[in-house]
């Protein structure tokens, strides 16, 4: 699964057969980024796709240096499920 980052648009996107699917985050003061909002058509959701997206903007934002803020609920249950990850939280 290749997952693009668009810096541009504020968003992770991965395109695979049958849909796509984004996580989109917004960059606050003080070295935090909110991801506030997660999409993934229902033909490609039982592929870990969402998973997938947030561990890319998780590492994307531990090499930016970079804290979470998870206003997203199924962001939040990520972080929940991955306590490894709970270093990055704002």
């Amino acid at each position: 699964m290749t997952i693009e980052h668009d810096e541009a648009g504020r968003k992770f996107v991965v395109r695979l057969e049958g849909g796509s699917g984004h996580l989109d985050y917004e960059l606050l003061p003080d070295g935090v980024v909110e991801f506030h909002h997660t999409w993934v058509d229902p033909p490609i959701r039982n592929r870990c796709t969402a998973a997938e997206l947030v561990r890319a903007g998780a590492a994307w934002a531990r090499a930016a240096g970079l804290r979470v803020e998870p206003s997203c609920p199924y962001v939040r249950s990520w972080f929940g499920q991955h306590p490894e990850e709970r270093d990055l939280l704002a």
